[in-house]
């Protein structure tokens, strides 16, 4: 397991308040672990759309606006959707005073 994925697992962790989450249960190889990610990112109040397409995975906005969020394309699909939650949650965060997450 990389440091990027340790690192990733843990950023997805806070942010899904499971701080006592095992790296060892890595968001990055199981689909079952990262769905809920995608889908409490979608929940969010601004609104958020996941578009996953083969390898690529890409974050709007789903408002009238549709500005675009970010997109990563990576070697699968699973890497993909993984790294467009960690960057997704590094940009939200920095927009987010730490007290209110």
């Amino acid at each position: 397991m990389t440091q990027e994925i340790i690192e990733g697992n843990k950023l997805i962790a806070e942010f899904m308040n499971q701080q006592g989450h095992s790296c060892k249960d890595a968001y990055a190889e199981n689909w079952n672990a990262l769905m809920p990610v995608v889908e409490k990112i979608e929940s969010l109040d601004t609104g958020y759309k996941f578009q996953i397409c083969r390898k690529r995975a890409t974050i709007i906005e789903d408002s009238m606006t549709q500005l675009h969020v970010g997109t990563t394309k990576e070697d699968s699909k699973i890497k993909s959707v993984f790294v467009a939650c960690c960057n997704f949650i590094t940009w939200h965060n920095s927009l987010t005073p730490s007290s209110g997450r």
